[in-house]
């Protein structure tokens, strides 16, 4: 027997669960194997001293309790009633797309910003009289370019002297 098997062996052994055969290959294995026989000493070891331990009787309602907090309802801390709350009321699919959209949103705001801080330059058309291509800088705009509300106003057509 390899020691990983008397090592899964050894609780039963100590119990006395093994039938003569399973006992002999162990009582074996630990007389050849130094290091199973040091760990079957020390868990022999450790089984006598919880022997000689003073078993401790519990109070009278102690199971009861027990048994009551064992089938009571789990408690629900102020976040988790109002998430369940907020999960009763909306369906998962109508509280998901909006939480999505923000997410998209501040996203593509976030590497707006990040990428022009960076100092990549964006080149876009401003949509005023001249129609002209202009670099800059986003962080330092009102409205940084390629962002939600550079592309509402774009369509909407206000020119530059409006965004300002």
């Amino acid at each position: 027997m390899n020691c990983r098997t008397i090592l899964k062996m050894f609780a039963a052994y100590q119990d006395g669960e093994l039938d003569s055969s399973e006992r002999s290959r162990v009582e074996s294995h630990l007389e050849s194997c130094l290091s199973c026989s040091k760990y079957y000493a020390e868990t022999e070891g450790v089984w006598q001293a919880l022997d000689g331990m003073q078993e401790i009787e519990p109070s009278p309602g102690f199971y009861r309790s027990i048994f009551k907090k064992i089938h009571a309802p789990p408690r629900k801390n102020h976040f988790q009633k109002y998430l369940s709350w907020i999960m009763d009321f909306f369906p998962a699919p109508a509280v998901a797309i909006p939480v999505l959209l923000i997410c998209i949103v501040c996203g593509v705001a976030m590497g707006n910003i990040i990428g022009s801080g960076l100092g990549i330059e964006k080149n876009y058309t401003t949509h005023s009289q001249s129609l002209t291509n202009v670099n800059t800088v986003g962080v330092f705009s009102p409205i940084p370019p390629g962002t939600l509300g550079d592309g509402y106003l774009r369509l909407a057509g206000i020119s530059e002297e409006h965004k300002k």
